[in-house]
């Protein structure tokens, strides 16, 4: 994992509400890390990502600049797409179509630690996708429209808080 000089690891979010076995981690990199958790007393998992925003840059040795909403959008809408069963080679194809469908995405208040924010939602098949930007990051929840929280309310997660899957056993 390489890293640019000044930028610092992402943080981990996840829901605030009641979880069976803690925050586990579902996918790490410099990148993007997305930590999943199991609502008590419910079968599935809920997923919360967050992916760099500032991934573009222009000159070698310049400051990266944020990708466009449209883009972002485009990441989000691939993180649903990877989920559905049998998608198959044409994932980033079904993506595109999920992130331009302007009339699906409806606008969203999501709170982060205990700051509202505004970001949008939608429904794809059976799954419910909630994301909001910040000048550097892209941060979703991901779930099956069965999970779907009510309200979303996040916190950022302390590192003795997440789980890797394999000490779970």
């Amino acid at each position: 994992m390489s890293k640019s000089f000044g930028e610092t690891p992402l943080p981990r979010y996840g829901l605030v509400g009641p979880y069976r076995d803690g925050w586990v981690i579902d996918g790490e990199g410099w990148d993007i890390n997305s930590v999943v958790h199991s609502p008590s007393g419910a079968e599935g998992e809920v997923t919360v990502g967050v992916d760099r925003r500032t991934t573009a840059r222009p000159v070698r040795s310049g400051p990266r600049v944020a990708i466009q909403p449209e883009q972002a959008r485009k990441s989000v809408a691939t993180a649903l797409a990877v989920k559905l069963p049998g998608i198959g080679h044409d994932v980033f194809e079904v993506a595109t179509q999920i992130a331009v469908d302007e009339s699906a995405w409806r606008t969203c208040d999501i709170e982060l630690d205990g700051q509202l924010v505004s970001g949008y939602q939608r429904e794809y098949e059976n799954l419910w996708i909630a994301y909001f930007l910040t000048p550097t990051l892209i941060i979703y929840v991901l779930a099956p429209i069965s999970l779907r929280p009510d309200e979303v309310k996040l916190r950022k997660l302390k590192p003795s808080e997440v789980m890797r899957r394999e000490d779970l056993a």
